[in-house]
């Protein structure tokens, strides 16, 4: 069994046959590591629109789409690590979702009008964007974009030391 250099087994249980739910814990899989030393590595962000990101026009025969990027932030590392974000419009009374999370859904086809909120994260900066699509659906005319001016949306972000390839757990016991 490859279960990480650490493993501990259930009680009556075997280490060296031990697999599933008789394994209490292992390292076989990277944890993930928050940098106390890096105030960017657990923050909460609150963005208020006070403003609303533009709107492109409306396609007349299709869906309109529009990205635009509301927040940026260098994390602090130089490559792409692991993350983690939660999101509020209650400041955490309630959690949303991650990241992807439809901040506003209207229109004649439930779904086909929204705006979410999206997350990227490269080599050096995290980015936040509203991405807006609304539009024709299934041949059903729904001109209004969605807006959300006069929103606040908290983000609960995590930004781990490490990425997740796994290779900060040794292979060797």
């Amino acid at each position: 069994m490859n279960n990480g250099p650490i493993s501990v087994s259930a009680p009556g249980t075997s280490l060296t046959s031990a697999s599933g739910t008789n394994l209490t814990f292992n390292t076989r899989y990277p944890f993930h590591k928050l940098d106390s030393t890096n105030e960017k590595s657990f923050q909460v962000i609150s963005i208020f629109f006070n403003t609303e990101p533009p709107d492109p026009p409306s396609n007349a025969s299709g869906t309109t789409y529009s990205s635009t990027v509301v927040y940026s932030y260098k994390h602090g590392y130089n490559y792409n690590p692991s993350t983690w974000f939660l999101i509020s419009t209650d400041n955490f009374s309630t959690v949303l979702g991650p990241e992807g999370t439809q901040l506003v859904t209207i229109g004649n086809i439930p779904g086909s009008t929204n705006a979410t909120l999206n997350i990227k994260v490269d080599d050096t900066t995290v980015y936040f964007y509203i991405d807006k699509q609304w539009g024709y659906a299934f041949g059903t005319p729904d001109p209004t974009p969605p807006h959300v001016i006069g929103f606040t949306v908290s983000i609960r972000a995590y930004i781990f030391v490490e990425d997740l390839t796994g290779t900060s757990v040794p292979s060797h016991a």
